[in-house]
């Protein structure tokens, strides 16, 4: 995480919040993963759903390369966002390494070879409104997040429930734990 303390960290999600639209869900989705990239020094970060034909798609990012990654995993079956589609998924997953990670041996190089080393993703519980959600940071270095990075994303990602629930209630993806 950054060095900010923590009354600045909720004063600046606040200010993120504060500033969000609920007309249109993705630009609030691509603030909140712009602010957790910045607070837990990652150097991209989005939010992906299932759509109701199995897609992985992205709903709000940082980056553009979080929408090239997410196609990548859709069109390879393979990946973080396809690993926590799993109703048996824990709910977090993360490579320290993608350039030695085994899980995704089609998908992992080519993130790599976009620049992304290292990655964390959890899954943003949906409550009462729709399906769950993934919400992933990516590192350009190896082991680049730590556990307390895991508190971050998951404090910062629960604001994001009810612009999720705007956007599943315009694509109905299905698939995610919820």
């Amino acid at each position: 995480m950054s060095t900010v303390s923590h009354e600045e960290f909720v004063d600046q999600l606040r200010a993120v919040l504060r500033n969000s639209s609920s007309d249109d869900p993705q630009p609030t989705l691509a603030r909140i993963a712009s602010f957790t990239r910045r607070a837990v020094g990652a150097d991209a970060a989005g939010f992906s759903v299932l759509a109701p034909d199995g897609r992985l798609l992205t709903v709000g990012e940082s980056d553009r390369l979080v929408i090239t990654t997410d196609a990548m995993q859709d069109q390879l079956r393979e990946g973080p966002g396809i690993d926590l589609t799993s109703a048996t998924c824990s709910g977090t997953t993360d490579s320290r390494d993608l350039l030695t990670e085994r899980r995704w041996p089609r998908w992992a190089p080519l993130a790599a070879h976009l620049g992304f080393r290292s990655l964390l993703s959890v899954i943003v519980p949906a409550g009462d409104l729709g399906q769950s959600a993934l919400f992933t940071v990516y590192g350009k270095q190896v082991r680049q997040f730590v556990g307390t990075d895991v508190t971050t994303i998951r404090l910062v990602a629960a604001p994001a429930r009810a612009a999720l629930g705007s956007v599943q209630r315009e694509s109905r993806p299905t698939g995610l734990p919820t």
